[in-house]
This record gives C-alpha cells, structure tokens and sequence, in this order.
C-alpha cells in the first residue's frame, strides 16, 4: 500500500481504502480517454460516418495542467482524513463538538470567520474545460465505500453547484440531494425549504461528519455574483466555516467572473487558497496546441485523408481561440461537412464555413477574446483575466516542469493508414501517396515503417533514414500487424 510511506497516512482505513497515490505518469495514463479508430467505420456509409465523428468530442488528453490538479486534489482528499480517523476517538470527539442549535451555530459562524481551511479554487475561462477535467479526476475514485467492520459509510467525494441565486438555503438542499444520490438512499434528517436556514447548516455539518466527505467540489461558484454586499461575503462564510468546522476539504470552481469573490475580501481570498490557486487561461499556439491538435486530426472519418496544413493549424487556433472545449466540435461538425457534400476531405474552406455558419452563437464572445477590446470583454465577464489572478500563476510553475510527451490515440490503424496519415502530413499530394503506397505494398512491405521508407524513397528517389522514433504513431506497436 502507497499509505506506508505517509507516515500520517497509517492505520487510517479512510486513507488505506483510497486507491494507491499515483503518479505523474499514472495520472495521465489513466486520465486519458483515446478511443480505438477503426478502419471499418471509415467504409460505412455517409450517414453512419456522420455519426461516428462524434467520438472526437468523446476523447480527452491529460494536459500537464489537468495531471497536476488531479496530484494536488489527491493530497487535499488524503490530508483531509488525517484529523478524522475512525479507529481513534477523533471520529466521536468530531460529532460531539458540532453546534446542536441555532445559537450554537451563529457562534461557530463567528469564530469561523477567522479560521484556516484546506481549501483550493480553479479558476478559468470559459471552455477551457475546469468541469470536465475536475469531473473524470473525481471518477478516479470510488465515491462510496462501505466500512462494515466499523458500521460507518464513507463518501470519498461530492459536487455540487452553486445555486443561480446564490443562496445558503438551495445550496444545503443541492448537498443533501447530491449526498442521497451518492448514497443510493435516503437522508436520516429531512429537509425541506421551510426548514431555518441555521438548521439546515447543522444537518449540513453533521452528514459530513457522519459520512466522512473527503472533498467538498462547488462548481459554478461564480453564481455567487448575483449576490449583493454582506450577503455574498456571509455565503462564502457559511461555506468555508461548515467544511473548516467538520475538516472536510474545499475545491470550488469558477469562470473569471468569480474574481470578485476574492479580491474584494482579502481574508476570503487566502482562505480560498489556502491549499493554492490554479488559474486556467486558452492556449496558445505552441508545442502544448500541436500535440492536442494533432493527436485529434487523427480520428478521420472521411474516405480521404485530410492533410493538416500549416494555413489549417494557425486557422483553427483563431476560430477557437484556443479554447480546447470548442477544438473537437469543429473538426466533428468539418467532417460532416466534408462528408454530406461529398468532397470527403477536411480543407480549409470548409473549416471556415463551420466556423461562419455554425459558431455563430459564439462570435462574439470569440471577437472579445480575438481583439482584447476592454469595452467587449466587460460583456463577457466569464472570459475576463483580471491583472490580480495573474500572480496566483506564480504557484503553477510546477505545470511548466512537467514534460510534454506524445500522444498515440490508437494501435488500431492498418499499416496502410498509418504511412498515408504520416505522409499526408508532411505535405504530399493524396493522389501520389495512394500510388506511392500500392507500390510499396506490392514490393512486400507489410508494416507502417517499411511502407513509409518505400513511399518515401518513391515519392522523393532519396532513401529515408533508418531510423525511427519508437513514440511516433507509425511506429507503434500493431506495425507488425499484415497491411490491410
């Protein structure tokens, strides 16, 4: 068990039931989503294919980013339980101490104003993928886990939203929802909109301690805007005192607009980030970009092989802006385009006709982020980096270190594929590589590597190097596999 090496971390049956810590490498292994690409579906029919192209918005790349929130969620959850071990009077001590009435409450409102907590934000724009990145780490975990041998139940994770309205009320009632449909039964207290709001924290306290939350995730935390003066401070008060008073770990999650929350309030802001601060922005065209942007122009589902050209590259960056939520939808919705009228192959004519005719919606929230107008970007508050979160990214230095490694989203391409995608990219025509390919199939060459030497040498009379790069996707594994 990775728990002996943690010396805080023994004999703690919250912690040892956990999965082992991973690391960096296991992270983003079992973080991605690269689904098999296979040839048949490619010779269906249009309307089948169409539907096929679906799978892109399905795949999901561990960035550095993303593997190091996972590390940094897995130590908040772990450090969490270290006050609250259930083999100790801890447990006992811990219920013992919670408020019992409304009085009781409104004292521990005070005092916890005051207070330290492990407690976290993500903060970023909109579609740089804060939810669903947060979403498959908190997956990585069993949410429940029953402790038969010590009678209790113990629910290792739970999201909720922050209500529109942003009120103490809805936000008890989404957790005591939530903690049901975690449990798969329901509550030993009821609740209801008449029920005080100060009771209502008191069940709030109690069922995290009864059922030993791990972490507490408040998405949308943002909808606390709406709010006004005291009443949006009192809500933050609420929330931090009620996870600091049971020992339960605090990840909220928010669009720019949720700066306000922070910077208003110096005490809100270094208890929000007590456990650090991570700050999402777009991504810039780069190494990072190029990777994800390359590992998803091979999921094809058009009867040529579309070939990425630099015009294509710089093009689809502007389109989105760098926002790796809106990457997958357009190459999806350009191949049906390819598809439906027929010209089978992604270009760049087409790119822009999705981004003129299907991003409409999204113009000009792109338009603000394109042009860096002050007055568009007030619109769109959600996309809007203030220069005081520019400091928290100080703490992400840790990201930058993390090495960048590529990516094969499938071994399951026939060799014959595989050189056209690699040949394709390097820019030769379509037609002259399916000629320099049947050629070199018919010589003898079976796998991707020999059939790419022998196009090449083809193609170019100048015979290639020998040797390869053992990460690249031509070379992968399944070129042992007979060409199809």
């Amino acid at each position: 068990m990775s728990t002996n090496y943690v010396r805080a971390y023994r004999d703690n049956p919250c912690i040892e039931r956990l999965e082992d810590i991973r690391s960096q490498s296991e992270w983003r292994e079992c973080l991605n989503v690269l689904l098999p690409i296979s040839e048949e579906e490619r010779e269906a029919p249009p309307h089948y294919r169409i539907h096929s192209c679906a799978e892109l918005t399905r795949v999901f790349i561990a960035r550095p980013e993303v593997v190091e929130l996972a590390m940094h969620l897995d130590l908040m959850l772990r450090q969490g339980y270290v006050e609250r071990n259930p083999r100790t009077k801890q447990r006992a001590e811990l219920l013992n101490s919670l408020p019992a009435t409304d009085d009781e409450m409104e004292k521990a409102l005070v005092v916890g104003e005051s207070l330290r907590i492990i407690s976290c934000t993500l903060i970023g724009y909109t579609g740089v993928g804060k939810s669903v990145s947060s979403g498959k780490i908190l997956k990585k975990y069993k949410q429940k886990i029953d402790h038969k041998e010590l009678g209790i139940t113990q629910i290792v994770w739970l999201k909720i939203e922050m209500p529109s309205d942003g009120g103490i009320k809805q936000l008890v009632l989404s957790f005591c929802y939530a903690l049901e449909k975690a449990l798969g039964e329901e509550l030993p207290f009821k609740v209801s909109d008449s029920t005080s709001t100060n009771t209502l924290l008191i069940i709030m306290a109690k069922l995290s301690a009864i059922y030993s939350i791990g972490l507490l995730v408040v998405d949308e935390v943002q909808n606390l805007t709406v709010r006004r003066g005291n009443n949006r401070e009192n809500m933050l008060n609420v929330l931090q005192t009620i996870c600091n008073m049971v020992h339960v770990p605090l990840f909220m999650i928010g669009t720019m607009k949720a700066q306000t929350l922070f910077s208003q309030e110096a005490r809100h802001a270094r208890r929000a980030t007590a456990y650090g601060s991570f700050v999402w922005s777009r991504l810039d065209e780069g190494k990072e970009w190029d990777l994800m942007l390359d590992t998803l122009w091979q999921y094809q589902w058009t009867k040529k092989d579309s070939a990425l050209t630099v015009e294509m590259r710089q093009y689809l960056h502007d389109a989105t802006q760098g926002l790796m939520a809106l990457l997958p939808v357009m190459l999806m919705l350009a191949q049906h385009r390819a598809i439906l009228t027929g010209k089978e192959e992604v270009s760049l004519e087409i790119l822009k006709w999705v981004y003129k005719q299907r991003f409409q919606p999204v113009h000009a929230m792109l338009d603000a982020l394109r042009t860096g107008n002050t007055l568009k970007l007030i619109q769109y508050e959600d996309l809007w980096l203030p220069d005081f979160l520019e400091t928290v990214k100080k703490e992400q230095a840790y990201a930058e270190n993390v090495a960048m490694t590529k990516i094969k989203p499938s071994n399951d391409l026939p060799p014959r594929r595989k050189a056209a995608l690699d040949l394709a990219r390097v820019g030769y025509d379509l037609r002259s590589i399916e000629i320099a390919i049947d050629k070199a199939v018919a010589k003898g060459k079976t796998t991707a590597a020999q059939i790419i030497k022998e196009a090449r040498y083809i193609l170019e009379n100048v015979k290639p190097e020998t040797t390869s790069d053992p990460d690249d996707l031509r070379y992968s594994q399944r070129d042992t596999k007979a060409a199809r």
